[in-house]
């Protein structure tokens, strides 16, 4: 359980790694941090801060989108594996392996093995969930965007 939720935690800023990166995780710590501050201490005012930086408004909603976006993927992508006949450990261990350009997996996939068992289908899901993690979720979500190819 500890190497699969380690699969989700990526490299620094600006590196090639896949998953989600350390720096948001951070941000995401502080947003909470920051959160439970106001619900037991409702009366202090105070902007939530990295460093001396004051995180802005729309900094903290792109970060929680982020890890909506990556949680709504994962679970999607777990139900449509198991659809297509793989348990759910190699499932779960699947995608959290392709979304985060781990290379390794447990259960069916394991080290041992290879992703030769799958279907056709799940071969396919599995290169757009690495598309997916490397080229951040945010980038490809974006060309499925109406809005995004409308002449302005």
């Amino acid at each position: 359980i500890i190497m699969m939720v380690l699969m989700y935690v990526g490299g620094m800023p600006g590196s090639t790694a896949g998953g989600i990166k350390t720096s948001r995780f951070y941000i995401l710590f502080k947003i909470l941090k920051h959160k439970m501050q106001e619900i037991f201490r409702p009366h202090v005012i105070k902007k939530l801060k990295i460093g001396k930086k004051t995180i802005e408004s729309t900094v903290i909603t792109t970060v929680l989108t982020f890890f909506a976006v990556a949680f709504i993927i994962s679970i999607i992508a777990v139900i449509l594996y198991i659809a297509n006949g793989i348990d759910l450990e190699t499932a779960i261990s699947c995608v959290a392996c392709n979304i985060n350009n781990i290379g390794f997996a447990f259960g069916v996939a394991n080290p041992i093995n290879s992703f030769a068992f799958m279907h056709s289908f799940s071969k396919i899901m599995s290169s757009i969930l690495m598309l997916l993690g490397r080229l951040e979720y945010f980038t490809i979500l974006l060309i499925f965007l109406p809005s995004f190819w409308r002449p302005k």
